[in-house]
Parts: structure tokens; sequence; C-alpha cells
């Protein structure tokens, strides 16, 4: 089994950047769909009038 230290570290950073990517994409895919929920109501009550 590989003791270095440094060789843990970069793997643990390495896996947080990606868990940060991952998430930050998610975040923006909830925005987008969120935003296409917002304008359809939006247009709907325009609609209504």
């Amino acid at each position: 089994m590989n003791r270095d230290p440094n060789a843990y570290g970069y793997k643990w950073s390495n896996g947080s950047k990606n868990f940060q990517e991952h998430s930050e994409h998610f975040v923006s895919e909830q925005n987008s769909r969120f935003q296409l929920v917002f304008d359809r109501l939006r247009i709907n009550q325009y609609s209504i009038d």
C-alpha cells in the first residue's frame, strides 16, 4: 500500500475539484429548469388577462 501523504493529498484535492464541478453543473441545471417554469407561468398570467 502506498503511504505517501502527497499522493493521498493530490487524490483528495482532485476528487473535491470534480465534486465542485459536478455540484456547479447541477445547480445551473436546476436554475435553468426553474427559469423555464417561471417563464411559462408568466406567459400563462399574461394570456389569461
